[in-house]
C-alpha cells in the first residue's frame, strides 16, 4: 500500500471521526468500555495503558472508574514514548501536538513489560491486527523491544479496513474492541 493510499486513509478516517457528533462519540465510547469491562483480559489487568482522546477518539475515562486498576498515560519525552501512572487528582497539561499528557514526574514511568494490558487509539485497522495511527510511530517504537502483554485498539466499526500493508516495525494488536465486536487476533 503506498504512503499515498495511506495518508489518504489516514485523513479520510480521521476527518470522519472529528465529525461525528459528541453524543454519538460519548454513546459509542461508553459501549466500548463497558463492554471491554466484561472481558476476562480487563478483569485479569492490573496496570492498563490507556490515553488521553484527541480528534474524535474513542473516550476511555469510563475505564478509569474502576478502582481495583493502576492506570497510566503515554507521555512523549525525548521523541520516545514513556507511560506514566495516574491517580484521580492528577492533572493533565497539553504537549507539543496538544494531546494533554499527566503531569507526572518522569522518574516515575513504568517499563512496557509492566502492563497487563496497552489501549491504544488508532486511525484504521484491518482484520488482520494492523494498526494505522497517525504516522509518527510513536507506539511502534516504545513498544518494539518490550512487547506489552497485549496490545488493544479501540476504534469505531467504519475504521475497519479490509486489508492495511504491515511495515516491518509495525507491531500488530492483539485485538480491536468496537462498540459491535471483539476482535482477537
Amino acid at each position: 500500500m503506498p504512503d499515498a493510499i495511506k495518508n489518504a486513509l489516514r485523513t479520510t478516517m480521521i476527518h470522519l471521526r472529528q465529525h461525528l457528533s459528541l453524543d454519538y462519540q460519548t454513546e459509542v465510547s461508553s459501549r466500548i468500555c463497558k463492554r471491554l469491562m466484561q472481558t476476562p483480559l480487563f478483569k485479569k489487568s492490573k496496570h492498563i495503558a490507556i490515553y488521553s482522546p484527541v480528534k474524535g477518539e474513542v473516550q476511555l475515562d469510563l475505564l478509569r472508574e474502576d478502582l481495583t486498576k493502576q492506570f497510566y498515560y503515554p507521555v512523549i519525552e525525548n521523541s520516545q514514548l514513556i507511560f506514566l501512572p495516574v491517580g484521580p487528582d492528577t492533572e493533565f497539561v497539553p504537549n507539543a501536538y496538544n494531546i494533554p499528557e499527566p503531569l507526572v514526574s518522569k522518574n516515575n514511568q513504568v517499563t512496557v513489560q509492566t502492563l497487563d494490558l496497552v489501549i491504544a487509539p488508532l486511525v484504521a485497522f484491518d482484520l488482520f491486527g494492523t494498526r494505522l495511527g497517525f504516522g509518527k510511530g510513536y507506539y511502534d517504537k516504545a513498544l518494539a523491544c518490550d512487547k506489552p502483554k497485549h496490545f488493544l485498539g479501540v476504534a469505531y466499526d467504519f475504521q475497519a479496513q479490509t486489508w492495511i500493508e504491515r511495515q516491518a516495525w509495525d507491531i500488530p494488536l492483539n485485538s480491536v474492541m468496537t462498540p459491535t465486536r471483539w476482535i482477537v487476533f
